[in-house]
């Protein structure tokens, strides 16, 4: 193979690499909802140290994962450091009617 040589990768190959490396949000939400953060997070933004003083957490771990699920619109990084529910992560929280935080947790 020559040293300069370019590689084609179609759509499709990174599409699925990207499908398949998905399960980290599945992961990270399952994270999440073990630790409560959804529930710390009821009564307004937080930011990530209190967070993590709270849920007993590592705070630069717990920061990195609530980036990647910002991403995802599940939480929101309101300033930097600073997080909120939004509506996909209010259905985390363990004490609403949709509970679905005990379903996150059993997946």
């Amino acid at each position: 193979m020559a040293e300069n040589s370019e590689t084609e990768i179609d759509c499709g190959t990174i599409n699925r690499l990207l499908e398949l490396a998905d399960f980290e949000v599945s992961i990270a939400i399952g994270v999440v909802a073990g630790l409560g953060v959804a529930d710390c997070l009821a009564d307004g933004p937080r930011p990530v140290e209190q967070l993590a003083a709270e849920t007993q957490s590592n705070s630069r771990a717990l920061w990195r994962t609530l980036r990647a699920l910002a991403t995802k619109n599940i939480f929101e990084e309101v300033k930097p450091g600073v997080f909120a529910l939004t509506p996909l992560s209010e259905l985390l929280r363990r004490y609403t009617a949709s509970r679905c935080a005990c379903l996150v947790r059993w997946l």
